[in-house]
């Protein structure tokens, strides 16, 4: 009947369902179908919930009917991102019964819900069973705790004949278990011999991301982009990127494209987001961002953004449990790091140093993580030697961590010592271009008295970063340049 009748229009077939003296269980489906199809969603449940009881009451034998009213009722709750709810109500269906797309997407949710992860298995085993070359499948199963060793027993026999994709395969394992560098030499590999593969592009930016090479991310976002700017994957981690380090032309085209190809996706708001921010428009930025939550309310990059947006404002009872997703959905150490210094700003020290305990377990002996530890220790009055002693442990063994020069000199600056704080920034600037590096050069120099070096230390970070001008002048008078204003600025 609801075929029939959609040629009138989604509305209009509502209007005519509703219109009918005699209410059936037939035409109340017919009906909660097509509120569903005109988004309607409450509507469609209040009417499947009542069709579900009344099953009960009647111990009805007729399952493809409950299951058809399940998965409706599961799909209404989806939209309305009542994701426990949306998986409770459809439990009851045989995996045979439901559509690949739907089980992708439990599938997914699942993953991101629950801790123990393995419980996602079956819906990825049932997509497997019915399109083996199914590759997000594989690393569905990948990601919910399969060994690659497992992953290689269940791979088709078409797909194994293709080494890229069983190597491919190998490094997402490696990606998962934090092992990133190893990941990336097997992406790198894969990629001299499939340039234009936009899968294993798409992971090489990953995982640069990962390990914190911004700009390797960047230039490695920028070939999807020129192989194809319609692709929407991964591209709003592309615009954080590219916000990050004030690249506000290259976010302007890529905010006009995917406006274009997809303007419907969430990852296409959360970059109008970014954008707006680029332009300091935040009250812009804070709508968008909400609205791309709204499409997907468990995305890492989009609670890792407006974290960072909240947090900007000092507004950090919105931005932290936008962090706890993110922890939950990824643990990067990236959250960590932000999570960490918002409780360092509250004089929230314990659970600081909780975080920054729980975050080196996961990412052992990496230099980042091991840099928040000393950043905790910075903050602790008798625990300064402590933090002294770690810093200079991590750029012994990691003379390259930019992110543990940055945090050895604004501890080195807090206890006064600049001659040590200019050696670090030195060692620093001849390995990374970063505009952090000439701010706190900057800084330095103002502490000295040197008013002409701080100037042309902030004129350079703004050189870099065009976007750092704006804080610099809301949290510092820049002293007057030594050269005309058009020379420097």
């Amino acid at each position: 009947m609801y075929q029939s009748l959609n040629d009138y229009g989604l509305h209009d077939s509502v209007a005519l369902l509703n219109s009918f003296t005699e209410d059936t269980p037939k035409t109340s489906l017919e009906t909660a179908i097509a509120y569903y199809h005109t988004k309607d969603y409450q509507q469609a449940v209040d009417i499947l919930e009542i069709l579900l009881e009344n099953i009960s009451n009647n111990s009805s034998d007729d399952h493809q009917y409950e299951w058809e009213i399940r998965r409706y009722a599961g799909l209404c709750l989806l939209a309305e991102n009542l994701h426990v709810k949306a998986i409770q109500m459809m439990m009851p269906i045989p995996l045979t019964e439901m559509p690949i797309s739907l089980l992708s997407k439990i599938g997914s949710i699942t993953l991101k819900l629950e801790t123990k992860k393995r419980k996602a298995q079956p819906y990825f085993f049932e997509i497997i069973r019915r399109q083996p070359k199914a590759i997000e499948a594989y690393l569905g199963l990948i990601d919910s705790g399969s060994t690659i060793s497992e992953i290689q027993q269940y791979l088709s026999p078409d797909l194994q004949q293709h080494e890229w994709v069983v190597k491919y395969l190998e490094a997402y394992s490696f990606s998962s278990s934090r092992n990133y560098i190893r990941a990336l030499a097997i992406y790198t590999q894969l990629q001299s011999n499939n340039p234009s593969n936009l899968f294993i592009l798409e992971q090489i930016s990953i995982n640069f991301f990962r390990i914190g090479y911004i700009d390797q991310a960047i230039e490695s976002f920028s070939k999807i982009r020129r192989f194809n700017k319609k692709n929407r994957s991964s591209m709003h981690l592309y615009a954080y990127l590219l916000l990050q380090k004030g690249k506000v032309a290259e976010l302007t085209r890529l905010c006009r494209d995917m406006l274009e190809h997809n303007p419907n996706a969430y990852q296409t708001w959360s970059i109008v987001a970014m954008y707006y921010d680029a332009i300091h428009a935040k009250e812009n930025s804070m709508m968008y961002i909400e609205r791309a939550m709204n499409l997907n309310p468990y995305d890492y990059v989009i609670h890792i953004y407006r974290a960072m947006l909240y947090s900007s404002m000092n507004q950090y009872h919105i931005a932290i449990p936008s962090l706890k997703i993110a922890r939950r959905v990824g643990k990067e150490i990236l959250t960590y790091e932000i999570m960490i210094q918002i409780y360092l700003n509250m004089n929230e020290i314990d659970t600081a140093h909780r975080l920054a305990v729980e975050c080196n377990k996961l990412h052992s002996n990496n230099p980042r993580a091991l840099t928040l530890l000393g950043n905790v220790h910075s903050c602790v009055p008798d625990k300064q030697e402590t933090a002294m002693n770690t810093f200079k442990k991590i750029l012994k063994v990691h003379p390259n961590c930019i992110e543990a020069s940055i945090a050895f000199v604004k501890f080195l600056i807090k206890l006064e010592k600049l001659i040590n704080a200019k050696q670090i920034l030195e060692e620093a600037m001849a390995n990374h271009v970063d505009e952090r590096l000439y701010i706190l050069l900057g800084e330095v120099h103002l502490l000295e008295n040197n008013n002409d070096a701080a100037s042309i230390a902030f004129a350079e970070a703004i050189r870099i970063n065009p976007l750092v001008e704006e804080e610099l002048n809301e949290n510092a008078e820049l002293p007057d340049s030594p050269e005309s204003s058009d020379d420097v600025w």
